[in-house]
């Protein structure tokens, strides 16, 4: 199964699992981190004569979101939530780009205030560790 134009592939541990039932991907200059949600069957289908294969991944794996042929998102699961129900069984799928480093991480500033310092200093002192 080849990959068109329009189609999303999430590649992680591996893998390069298409066939979603569901996607939003959210992007933009004044978004940080660009972010993903995708929905599909606990099966995808794969290109060999294996059969379909079970979706493997975990909270913290990094992973590359491809729209086509095009890399849109690098960066990690956030959240892996399957689902099921009498007629069918679902998998969740929710991750960041690698920018939710930044994000989500703390500083420990001398003096504990941030004092003559501009948006790049600031984006040093984050980034370093």
């Amino acid at each position: 199964m080849g990959t068109s134009d329009g189609d999303l592939t999430l590649k992680v541990r591996g893998q390069a699992i298409e066939g979603w039932t569901d996607v939003q991907v959210t992007m933009g200059v004044e978004r940080c981190p660009n972010d993903f949600k995708l929905s599909l069957t606990e099966k995808f289908p794969s290109s060999g004569k294996e059969g379909p294969r079970s979706v493997l991944c975990n909270p913290g794996d990094a992973c590359t979101v491809l729209l086509g042929g095009d890399v849109v998102v690098t960066g990690y699961i956030d959240r892996y939530n399957p689902s099921i129900d009498a007629r069918q069984h679902m998998i969740g799928i929710v991750g960041r780009g690698k920018c939710q480093d930044l994000v989500d991480c703390s500083v420990e500033w001398q003096n504990m205030q941030v004092a003559n310092c501009d948006v790049l200093a600031i984006a040093k002192k984050l980034a370093a560790p």
